[in-house]
């Protein structure tokens, strides 16, 4: 028997399951820190909301279990993704005024993106394009309640920070997808209270699967996050 660990709904993506990245974290945390290098987790079944879910190391690495069921495996690996540098804190405040689905969300309660959403009940990360370099951004000022004791926010909330940017930084209208893969290596976690940026870009797409990358920097352009993932565009 593993760690023993619970999705709330608060965290949902969708409705009836975890956001992807958020999901991913809590795998992830259990693999490396901050400073510890890459984790790419897969995720195999939709992360189940207030519901009893174990985390099970192996020699593959650790995977999130309901039951007898897999919902996501992660590994160490490592992650070959130079990212965009930070737009700066003013043109990511622009980013949020041409966000793409304030009004035709297909999620509109996600966790990280949802437009229904509130601070500081969730991110609110409302990225979008600044320029026409292709990239979408958004500030991000992470709450204390997403904090450990001393006041570092924790893994699962940086995942999920570095999970929609990616789905938006496609910029592809009346695309609906899920997060399948997300690849992750945070280098320092931000404070709370610390001024963010987030970033998002799309890198290809192969039929139903569309690539993305995203980043966190701080408010002086440092890198604190990057991620890479797959998103699997839903059967219409």
């Amino acid at each position: 028997m593993g760690e023993q660990t619970i999705i709330r709904n608060r965290f949902r993506g969708p409705s009836t399951s975890g956001n992807g990245g958020y999901s991913c974290g809590l795998i992830a945390k259990e693999i490396a820190g901050p400073g510890e290098g890459a984790v790419e987790v897969k995720l195999t079944a939709p992360p189940p909301l207030d519901t009893a879910l174990t985390l099970t190391a192996n020699d593959q690495g650790v995977a999130m279990m309901e039951d007898e069921r897999v919902i996501g495996v992660g590994a160490a690996t490592t992650l070959d993704l130079d990212p965009p540098p930070s737009p700066g804190l003013d043109k990511a405040a622009a980013g949020v005024e041409h966000f793409a689905a304030y009004d035709n969300h297909a999620l509109p309660e996600c966790f990280v993106c949802g437009p229904h959403r509130k601070t500081p009940d969730a991110l609110c990360l409302f990225t979008g394009p600044y320029d026409g370099s292709g990239v979408v951004a958004a500030p991000w000022t992470p709450a204390a309640d997403f904090a450990d004791e001393d006041g570092t926010i924790s893994t699962e909330i940086i995942w999920a920070a570095l999970d929609c940017p990616g789905y938006f930084g496609l910029q592809q209208p009346g695309l609906t997808a899920l997060l399948g893969k997300m690849t992750a290596q945070i280098e320092k976690a931000p404070k709370a209270g610390e001024k963010c940026v987030v970033i998002g870009w799309g890198i290809e797409s192969d039929g139903r699967k569309h690539y993305a990358g995203s980043a966190l920097y701080n408010a002086s352009g440092d890198l604190l996050g990057k991620a890479r993932q797959v998103w699997i565009a839903l059967k219409q």
